[in-house]
């Protein structure tokens, strides 16, 4: 390990990969982006978005991928990773480096920020995944079952919700009977016809429907009752999650994610001094680091 010169952190969810490319005493030499890494939903596409985002980094940083990945560590915390099935296959895709470390996206992020220390991570994107360590005390994981059962008050999450509704819409008997500019949002995506819809349904992935949070999000700001009411929902699971994390001023919570600042207000509020402020985000591309230089255990040992 002494002769390994790099890392290549690597953050990846259900929407897309982002990367850095390190020195292994954390100067980063490169950043780059590309599509979603989730290893249950889609493995093959995972991979090779890691394997894209190496090769851009590569590419930004002057150095050839072929002869520098016997000198880096790839340390990725991805989406879908938690059965032995996809932390092999990343082993085995990224075998000429010098040592591989696979972790699931919210662990990376958790101890991006809190390390090895106690404190509470609720990370709401296309998903929802939630950490929690109290003083001393193990890793607990909560959340993250995945959508379309669970992840409530996620941008998938939201965005079938609003599908639902639009097709009740298109029915005639929407719970809201208002004009709201989400209809026209996701006529845009799925069309009116019977055919478009069904043909766009069935292909449509967890980011597909978090594609149209943004706009709930917009919507709700602007007072649009159908999107108060979608938002509202997401607060009152939010709110029950983060309450069986119980955070404390001794465990704060850390609210990351693209749809942290939408939930922020009302889950501080619940929480007074027990929430970080929006400055302080979730950081997995420092998380993925730490974990590729020792500094902090890896989530899983089979992945060497």
């Amino acid at each position: 390990m002494r002769r390994t010169r790099y890392v290549l952190a690597v953050d990846g969810g259900g929407t897309k990969t982002a990367a850095a490319l390190l020195t292994w005493e954390g100067r980063e030499l490169a950043a780059c982006r590309a599509g979603p890494a989730n290893l249950y939903r889609d493995p093959a596409a995972g991979l090779a978005a890691v394997d894209a985002a190496w090769r851009c980094a590569c590419a930004a940083a002057g150095l050839a991928p072929e002869a520098t990945a016997p000198g880096t560590v790839v340390s990725a915390g991805l989406a879908g990773i938690s059965g032995p099935a996809q932390r092999h296959a990343f082993a085995a895709a990224f075998a000429g480096f010098a040592g591989r470390r696979l972790s699931s996206d919210g662990y990376t992020a958790f101890t991006g920020v809190f390390g090895a220390g106690p404190g509470v991570l609720l990370a709401v994107g296309t998903g929802v995944t939630a950490y929690r360590r109290a003083a001393g005390g193990p890793l607990e994981i909560r959340s993250g079952w995945g959508f379309p059962v669970a992840d409530r008050g996620s941008g998938a999450w939201l965005g079938f919700r609003l599908v639902g509704e639009y097709l009740d819409h298109l029915d005639g008997c929407a719970a809201v009977t208002a004009p709201s500019p989400l209809w026209a949002a996701v006529e845009a995506r799925l069309g009116r016809a019977r055919e478009g819809v069904l043909a766009w349904l069935e292909r449509a992935r967890a980011a597909d429907f978090a594609a149209l949070a943004p706009a709930i999000v917009a919507a709700a700001g602007a007072d649009d009752p159908l999107a108060a009411g979608l938002l509202a929902e997401g607060t009152a699971h939010l709110l029950r999650l983060a309450r069986a994390l119980a955070p404390e001023p001794a465990a704060p919570l850390c609210l990351g994610g693209g749809l942290a600042e939408a939930y922020r207000a009302s889950i501080a509020g619940a929480f007074p001094g027990a929430v970080l402020p929006a400055v302080q985000k979730p950081a997995p591309l420092r998380g993925a680091w730490l974990v590729a230089t020792g500094a902090a255990p890896p989530e899983f040992p089979d992945v060497a």
